[in-house]
């Protein structure tokens, strides 16, 4: 997984399959190179990564097998975007005077 401040979640076909996830078709996107390419629906009911826990998630299934051009020879299995990012912030370290 990729962490992507400008992405949706968002999870390769393959990774839809082995969680058995049920998918309903949404249509094309820009895809992580210059095609673009089909995208699905999916729920996630759980989601966890280190101290991270979130529940009831949409997330988009893409097609990563343009990603190499990007990222190189290592498969990606999606993106973890803007809806982790208030899991991950910290408590704030501002304080108003």
């Amino acid at each position: 997984m990729i962490l992507d401040t400008g992405a949706d979640l968002s999870i390769s076909p393959e990774v839809a399959k082995k969680l058995q996830l049920s998918l309903a078709s949404a249509g094309e996107t820009g895809g992580v190179g210059e095609k673009t390419v089909p995208l699905q629906s999916t729920h996630i009911r759980e989601l966890s990564f280190g101290p991270v826990h979130l529940t009831n998630l949409e997330a988009n299934v893409i097609r990563t097998a343009d990603s190499t051009h990007v990222f190189g020879k290592i498969p990606v299995d999606g993106f973890l975007g803007l809806e982790v990012f208030p899991a991950l912030r910290g408590p704030s370290r501002l304080r108003s005077s």
